[in-house]
């Protein structure tokens, strides 16, 4: 939700290419409060297998907080979704979405 809301915030709407760039903002930070800051091991998350939106924002936001094989698995892609991904990757780098720090202590 929290994702979801700051999407809306800046003016990314949840429809067309929209949905995996509001996953990935929701993703990245759902990861960062479970893997990175929390005690949720990175090897048990589930890697998306589809090929729709979600899927790939999903990935995108893992990608983004810095799981290696999320990253390898957006490598794989071709084409528009290669594409689609590269720029919500490189967004996510640009506009760091996190917590401020002294609520995840």
């Amino acid at each position: 939700m929290v994702g979801f809301a700051y999407a809306q915030r800046i003016g990314i709407e949840s429809r067309d290419n929209g949905v995996a760039a509001v996953e990935a903002m929701g993703a990245r930070l759902q990861y960062l409060r479970l893997v990175k800051h929390g005690e949720f091991p990175a090897a048990e998350l589930i890697m998306p297998t589809g090929s729709d939106l979600g899927s790939l924002g999903k990935l995108c936001g893992w990608a983004a907080a810095g799981d290696a094989r999320a990253l390898s698995k957006l490598e794989e892609l071709e084409g528009e979704m290669s594409d689609l991904a590269a720029s919500i990757v490189a967004f996510l780098a640009e506009h760091p979405l996190a917590a401020p720090v002294h609520l995840l202590d």
